[in-house]
């Protein structure tokens, strides 16, 4: 595949025909990477599951920038080791993202905060061979510290990381940017761990169904 409209129109065929076989022209590494998609946006757009506003796919698939993790420039400058910017970018486009030379050069030079969408953050840190944590910077919490410090949150961000077969960290910067980004932002932590909590038990009966 040639861009991430190519792996987005893909997801969409996967998501109306589950059995559609790989074409010729998308690699087994595409291939796994757009049916894990398509599989949890189908999860995403089942019947009853709680509204999230402004494309809560786009938010549990990582493709929407939160405000609280930034990419740290320096850091990834030091992690890039013997990779040329060049090599960086053509590994990043490999996998669709839409990333030129002058990008990750001004990534790693930046001054200013760079607010990425968390998913291409972490293709980032497996091209450095490094991790998420390794080449960012937070810049507020995730969500509000009464939420952060309820052991609640923690068991049902572990349950997403199940569904979503992500690490808990990713995991966690997923479900706060979908559920911050909607009209839960402005609820009580006991309301928005509520809501959270319904939000992940539809996906997990989703995916049981």
């Amino acid at each position: 595949m040639s861009s991430a409209e190519d792996l987005a129109v893909l997801v969409d065929a996967l998501v109306n025909d589950p059995w559609m076989p790989r074409p010729e022209s998308v690699s087994e590494v595409e291939w796994a990477e757009a049916q894990s998609l398509a599989e949890v946006e189908k999860l995403l757009g089942a019947q009853g599951a709680p509204a999230l506003e402004h494309d809560p796919v786009a938010a549990m698939l990582g493709l929407r920038p939160v405000p609280a993790l930034v990419l740290d420039g320096p850091a990834m400058k030091r992690l890039r080791g013997k990779l040329s910017v060049s090599e960086v970018a053509n590994r990043l486009q490999a996998y669709g993202w839409e990333v030129s030379a002058a990008d990750v050069r001004s990534w790693q030079n930046s001054s200013a905060a760079v607010a990425l969408a968390p998913a291409l953050m972490e293709r980032i840190a497996a091209v450095l061979g490094s991790t998420v944590e390794a080449i960012t910077r937070e810049t507020g919490s995730m969500v509000d510290p009464a939420i952060a410090s309820d052991p609640r949150w923690e068991s049902i961000v572990e349950r997403l990381a199940a569904v979503l077969r992500v690490a808990w960290a990713q995991a966690e910067i997923r479900l706060a940017g979908a559920m911050t980004a909607a009209a839960y932002r402005h609820e009580a932590p006991d309301s928005f761990l509520e809501a959270a909590d319904a939000y992940v038990t539809r996906l997990e009966r989703s995916r049981e169904a």
